[in-house]
């Protein structure tokens, strides 16, 4: 390997590390059949309620079960998110329990960290 090369490639390591560190978390709901079986909902829309606060039950927005959406805050068992812009956008706090797989995206070009 030259000296050229190997240069190269630690400046692809550093410029990837700090990439990662730009990522934010992202959470996949969980999907219709989840709800279908968990909760025995079978008839009509399912739609997940986002909620003021986890502490009030002033319902803030709605999404669909296995949407992604971007979690700016973790408090307890409560997640406070952003809808997908499809959906509205709408911010509010949803429970952990209604979160399948949790990733993290670059906000640039949404493509997934590892």
């Amino acid at each position: 390997m030259t000296m050229r090369t190997m240069l190269l490639t630690v400046s692809l390591l550093i410029a990837s590390v700090s990439f990662a560190e730009d990522c934010k978390e992202h959470a996949i709901l969980q999907d219709i059949d989840h709800f279908k079986s968990e909760y025995r909902w079978s008839q009509g829309r399912i739609e997940i309620k986002m909620w003021e606060s986890p502490a009030t039950i002033t319902v803030v927005g709605k999404v669909t079960p296995n949407a992604q959406v971007q979690i700016l805050e973790k408090s307890a068992d409560y997640y406070r998110i952003k809808a997908p812009d499809a959906q509205g956008g709408t911010i509010g706090w949803i429970h952990k329990a209604q979160i399948d797989t949790i990733i993290k995206k670059d906000p640039e070009n949404q493509t997934i960290c590892y």
